[in-house]
């Protein structure tokens, strides 16, 4: 899948993960379950109930609605599904060097992102069933905003990755304020760090 969001200058995509593939069993089973059931109902020899019915006592109409209503009822659903796998499908996480990046949607896109410097903690949330299949939630908080990564794959994996980021972008701005305040002050290491 290709991405869909601009990168700021100097930025570089270091991690690009999908939702965990679990969240498809259910919705695939469901619509096979549908499928099925549409095959069973309309190839039943016994589908036809116009011929049982007297005459006069039920409107035609009425027996097609129940006739094809359940037809009808799982065609339904199985748009409805159609659509959650969609939106599962182009559900994307992307760690870059500067920002945490959430993107959902396939027509309506919602883009959520943190810079990374803004991070101030990182929560992992792993049930049972999470941990035997390697996924997680991450929440990522900072002062004004919150990030919610849900079913990630790898959650532990991701959270140390950017976990890292946050340490190489925290240690180089720290050797940067430092050459500042020697540039501010005029001494003559600066020029030692800057070669360093």
């Amino acid at each position: 899948m290709s991405r869909r969001f601009n990168l700021l200058e100097g930025e570089k995509i270091i991690l690009e993960n999908p939702i965990h593939w679990r969240n498809y069993i259910a919705p695939v089973a469901a619509m096979i379950a549908c499928l099925i059931g549409i095959a069973l109902r309309l190839s039943y020899k016994e589908f036809n109930i116009i011929n049982k019915i007297e005459p006069g006592t039920i409107s035609k109409d009425m027996i097609y609605l129940f006739s094809y209503g359940e037809v009808i009822i799982m065609a339904i659903l199985l748009l409805v599904l159609s659509i959650h796998l969609i939106k599962l499908a182009y559900t994307r996480y992307y760690l870059t060097n500067k920002r945490v990046i959430k993107i959902t949607g396939w027509v309506n896109v919602l883009m959520s992102d943190m810079l990374l410097e803004r991070i101030e903690t990182i929560s992992l949330s792993q049930r049972f069933f999470e941990r035997i299949f390697d996924s997680g939630d991450l929440l990522c908080v900072s002062a004004g905003a919150t990030i919610y990564l849900d079913d990630v794959y790898d959650a532990r994996g991701f959270r140390q990755t950017i976990i890292n980021e946050m340490t190489k972008k925290n240690s180089s701005n720290d050797k940067s304020i430092y050459i500042w305040k020697n540039l501010r002050q005029g001494t003559g290491s600066t020029k030692r760090i800057l070669q360093s």
